[in-house]
């Protein structure tokens, strides 16, 4: 019979490391910490506040 680790592509026993500080991480974590982030609908919406922010400001500020 299988088990739910079986049908998940990502190994369940693997090390998840709490925090993620890109200059101290090793470029495995790295990577599988921004391949399994995921956005919820008020991340998003915070995301496209900011980056709507960023769009419209002066190019040159004062």
């Amino acid at each position: 019979m299988k088990t739910i680790g079986d049908l998940l592509a990502r190994d369940l026993n693997r090390k998840i490391v709490e925090v993620i500080q890109v200059d101290q991480a090793a470029e495995e974590d790295l990577y599988a910490e921004i391949t399994e982030y995921i956005a919820t609908e008020s991340i998003r919406d915070q995301y496209a506040q900011l980056l709507n922010a960023v769009a419209e400001a002066p190019a040159d500020p004062p």
